[in-house]
Formats: C-alpha cells, sequence, structure tokens
C-alpha cells in the first residue's frame, strides 16, 4: 500500500514571532521551525466575541464544551455538547446563530457543499445533511451500516461517501440513493476513527494501525502516512499545501504531519491553547475548539516557506 513520499520540503520562518523558543525533541527535524510557528493567532470565538443573528430565535451566551467543528470559507459549524445544539458562525457578519438542536452523545459534524453540513450522531445508521439555516436537505442510510463515523464529499466527484466503523466505504448520489459499497478498507482489518477530504485525495485515520490512510476517487488506498505514530488520534483536518493536522482522544495533543511525511508536535501553550477537542480547515484558516475556555480559536495557516519566498 506503500507508495514514494514526496520530496522533503524544508521550513523556516520570515517571520520573528513572539512565541517561545523550541528546542527541536528527538527524532524532529532541527531544520524545520516549530510547528506550531506556523499559525497566526487570529481571533477567539465565544462569549462577548461575536453578535447574536438578527435571525435567532434565542440568544447566545458563549459556548460551553464545543465538540466537533466543520467549516466552508468564512462559515464554520460548531456542535456544542454542553449546549446540546449546532451553531452556525458567520466570520463576516460576527455573528452566531443557533441552527440545530443535538441529542444524545457528542456527535461529529463535517461539511458539506454551498455551506450544507453533515450530522453524524455518535451511533445509529443514519446520517442527515442539514442547509446554513438548519433545513434539511437530504438523509443517507442503510441497513449494511454498523456505525456511521463519518461522512464527506468526495473531491473530484462530489459524491457522497459515508464510513463506517468497520472499514466500509459507502458511496451515495446526491438524492440519497446507496450506489455502492465497498469493502477494501474493512477486509484489511482497518478501524476507521475519522476521514476527511483534501484537494484531490480522501484521507482516513485508522486506529487498528495507528495510522492514516490516503484513498484515491475510487476509495481505493494509496499510501499509508505516520505508520504507528497515530495512537489515540481522534480526528484530522488537511490543509490547501497537503499538510495534516491529527488532534487526540484526550485532547492534550495536536500533531502536524508535513508533506515529507514527518510528524512534528504543536505546543498549545505557545498558541494560547489549554485543550483540543476539534479542529476544521477552511481556505487558509485552522480552528480548534478548547473546551477549557469554552471558545473555538482561529488561526492563519502560513504556507511552507518555499511558497513564501
Amino acid at each position: 500500500m506503500a507508495r514514494v513520499s514526496g520530496s522533503s520540503l524544508i521550513l523556516s520562518l520570515l517571520l520573528t514571532l513572539s512565541w517561545p523558543s523550541h528546542a527541536p525533541a528527538a527524532g524532529e527535524s532541527s531544520a524545520a521551525a516549530p510547528a506550531q510557528d506556523l499559525l497566526l493567532r487570529e481571533q477567539v470565538i465565544g462569549a462577548g466575541q461575536f453578535g447574536v443573528s438578527s435571525t435567532a430565535a434565542s440568544g447566545f451566551a458563549g459556548f460551553m464544551n464545543p465538540t466537533a467543528l466543520a467549516a466552508e470559507g468564512n462559515t464554520l459549524f460548531v456542535a456544542d455538547q454542553g449546549l446540546r445544539r449546532a451553531f452556525r458562525v458567520d466570520l463576516d457578519r460576527q455573528e452566531i446563530a443557533p441552527v440545530q438542536p443535538l441529542s444524545g452523545a457528542a456527535p461529529r459534524v463535517r461539511i458539506g457543499l454551498a455551506r450544507s453540513w453533515f450530522l453524524l450522531p455518535n451511533s445509529g445508521n443514519l446520517v442527515r445533511e442539514f442547509g446554513p439555516d438548519g433545513e434539511l436537505r437530504g438523509e443517507y442510510r442503510s441497513v449494511e451500516f454498523t456505525q456511521a463515523v463519518d461522512a464527506l464529499r468526495e473531491p473530484v466527484g462530489g459524491r457522497i461517501w459515508v464510513f463506517d466503523f468497520t472499514g466500509t466505504m459507502h458511496e451515495f448520489s446526491a438524492g440519497g440513493s446507496l450506489l455502492r459499497s465497498r469493502r477494501v478498507l474493512a477486509d484489511q482489518g482497518t478501524t476507521i476513527e475519522a476521514a476527511t477530504a483534501g484537494r484531490h485525495y480522501v484521507y482516513v485515520l485508522d486506529r487498528s494501525c495507528a495510522c492514516i490512510i490516503e484513498l484515491d476517487q475510487h476509495g481505493l488506498p494509496m499510501r499509508t502516512i505516520a505508520d504507528g505514530e497515530l495512537a489515540f488520534a481522534s480526528d484530522l483536518a488537511v490543509d490547501a499545501y497537503g499538510r495534516i493536522w491529527v488532534s487526540h482522544r484526550d485532547r492534550s495533543r495536536l500533531v502536524l504531519i508535513d508533506t515529507d511525511e514527518s510528524v512534528r508536535p504543536v505546543d498549545l501553550r505557545a498558541l494560547g491553547l489549554h485543550q483540543v477537542s476539534a479542529v476544521a480547515i477552511a481556505d487558509d484558516r485552522l480552528f480548534a475548539a478548547d473546551p477549557t475556555s469554552a471558545s473555538v480559536v482561529v488561526f492563519r495557516l502560513l504556507p511552507p516557506a518555499t511558497e513564501r519566498r
């Protein structure tokens, strides 16, 4: 399954940031800039920072326990398990609006198309797609689901892919019809924790190998990334440069997998974060949910040094 990696990118900053200096840890390349230096803190979304949308039926007094994020352009969706509600955040208008009640254990949210978003319950075999105001746009279900753990729009063909915990990928039409189910990963013993779409490929976080599997537009594996290095990882997001950002179940870790496949930790304290319960990326921004401060922090993503020269 392995594929030859691309050439290593040497990261060097052209900006001198005010974060504390960082000594390379064992196994970390001394030539690469600290991972946290690729993130510039932009703003905080939380109580007192954003107004309430004029169309909202109720007020917003702040997040309580944000646990899932999905983003497209200047629109962010936040699932708050403490408040049992999903919110839409408009970064242009600096407004927040509640859009959907939540029930049960912490769900997952993912971006769809044209500001639609998928809601995946913690258990069950039904995935719902909503519009930006919370209107139902579609439902994706199958008796073959053991537990739907993630959903996305495949970046090349735009079909909806729903991933089962057992490793099966179910492909749906935009109208909700099941087109096919692929068991390639399931037959290899994959246990899917999360999945996300990059610019050209799809990336699956596999609990069994503690790694990421890159899939082509047909759902076929192309290579494994960071094999054995991602134990207890829980979520992932891919930026426009092909770098993968991974959060962990205990919320104390965020790591960067660079384009040379090196795995580097992010110093949360240097970014003013205590914990990270979810990450999402849209354009050149990374969103990180911090449940300890009941907020979502927005960072500007710096490009690789080779693209800033």
